[in-house]
């Protein structure tokens, strides 16, 4: 029972991973390979990776934060990006001590990131938290369509964030007559259960 536990995990992390490489790949092609590997766009960019554990994990109704061990002795910053399976977005980063930090994930009511859906408009909004399990795009133009499993990037129009992190992919639209915006239901690949092991994006 054990052993088929461990072997459902590893599946669930290869496709996790799987989607991952999906999304990033479309990122790609849409952008004519501007954005090549992940490791490549950090240096082109000038960002530098920090590799960190999850010492802790506080779960509540509105909040989701997680421990870090790494702080101000290894150059981390307040908002910077938390990634995991090689450039999937977590979170972002919302206290630092001097060997620890705590991440405000994707999924805490506070949480805000700037991002761009993969149609054909390449629009542009911002994720919020505070659904559960879910998260929610809103402030997209009502007149551009969306359609169900759209894939979800971080535009880089927020502070410290590059461009091209996976988020997600769109679950449900929610248009409202006469409003200027729509929103979008996502489901995150942020999956807290199979996290342990995350990356931190500082700047240069």
């Amino acid at each position: 029972n054990s052993k088929l536990k461990t072997k459902n995990k590893k599946l669930a992390r290869k496709l996790a991973k799987k989607k991952v490489k999906q999304t990033k790949l479309e990122s790609l092609q849409k952008e004519n390979n501007r954005l090549k590997k992940t490791l490549n766009f950090y240096k082109q960019e000038n960002f530098n990776q920090v590799g960190a554990k999850i010492i802790g994990k506080d779960i509540q109704q509105i909040s989701e934060t997680i421990l870090i061990n790494k702080g101000e002795n290894s150059n981390i910053k307040q908002g910077d990006p938390i990634v995991f399976l090689d450039g999937a977005l977590a979170g972002k980063v919302s206290q630092v001590n001097k060997s620890s930090s705590i991440v405000r994930l994707l999924y805490d009511s506070k949480a805000r990131v700037a991002a761009t859906l993969l149609n054909k408009e390449r629009s542009i909004g911002m994720i919020e938290g505070g659904l559960g399990a879910n998260i929610q795009m809103k402030y997209i133009p009502q007149n551009e369509r969306i359609t169900i499993g759209d894939k979800v990037i971080t535009s880089g129009l927020s502070k410290q964030i590059p461009k091209g992190l996976a988020i997600g992919t769109v679950k449900s639209v929610e248009k409202e007559p006469h409003r200027p915006f729509q929103k979008a239901e996502i489901d995150p690949i942020l999956n807290l259960n199979k996290l342990d092991q995350v990356t931190v994006i500082t700047s240069s």
